[in-house]
């Protein structure tokens, strides 16, 4: 006889849900935006909250990346009509496109093929016109040197 096992007890399911619930727990609020690394940078009266999670990303693993855009002053989220994003090295891009911001936020999953400094660059736009652009460097690893 065949035993039961519920989809919500699989192994797979349960990291599914514990990765969708930190992801929604975590961008919920600005504050929180860093997940386990990143930082904030100024532009024209706006901050660019930039995170990134694991704080260590090595080369073929998926890493979250969140972007926020922030009044400096006020500290309230403001919800741009898209986000350029660039993910370069110094060879070549590895990624270009446009986001639309879900719930005020931009998050999403990337895997870095190869190890060494990368730049993301984002420009926020509203009105078709960009209002703020920051750029943000990471290092993935290679994991035989982790």
């Amino acid at each position: 006889m065949r035993k039961y096992n519920p989809i919500f007890f699989r192994p797979y399911f349960l990291y599914g849900f514990l990765l969708i619930m930190i992801l929604f727990i975590g961008l919920s609020s600005s504050s929180y935006a860093h997940l386990e690394a990143g930082e904030d940078k100024t532009f024209d009266g706006y901050m660019v909250d930039f995170g990134y999670s694991p704080k260590t990303p090595i080369e073929n693993e998926k890493i979250a990346i969140a972007l926020n855009l922030l009044n400096c002053s006020t500290n309230e989220v403001i919800e741009p009509e898209s986000v350029w994003i660039r993910i370069s090295n110094k060879e070549k891009v590895v990624f270009s496109g446009t986001f639309k911001p879900e719930a005020q936020h931009v998050a999403f999953i990337y895997i870095f093929h190869d190890a060494g400094d990368y730049e993301i660059k984002s420009a926020f736009k509203k009105n078709e016109a960009v209002v703020a652009e920051a750029e943000f460097l990471i290092t993935v690893k290679n994991p035989k040197y982790y």
